[in-house]
């Protein structure tokens, strides 16, 4: 599983740094932390994108041979015609 951190320390600092009060920088990073530690499992990790997206790459392969043949049929004889 994926898990995302963050530095609630360094983040309510650097909201305070911008003017915001103690008190509300904290509770924003304590919010921010708990929005990530609740939506982990919907993240997409590159590794479940290939798993999901692999059986599509496979159904695929056939269209693509059959382009090229497609493209290779009607390209053959416009040649021979052009220079033939």
């Amino acid at each position: 599983m994926t898990s995302i951190t963050i530095d609630t320390l360094k983040f309510a600092r650097r909201l305070r740094d911008a003017g915001v009060s103690e008190r509300q920088a904290e509770a924003e990073a304590c919010a921010l932390a708990e929005l990530f530690a609740e939506q982990r499992d919907d993240l997409v990790t590159r590794e479940s994108l290939r798993a999901e997206l692999e059986p599509v790459r496979t159904d695929l392969h056939p269209i693509k041979w059959i382009l090229a043949l497609m493209v290779l049929v009607n390209v053959v004889p416009a040649l021979k015609a052009l220079f033939g």
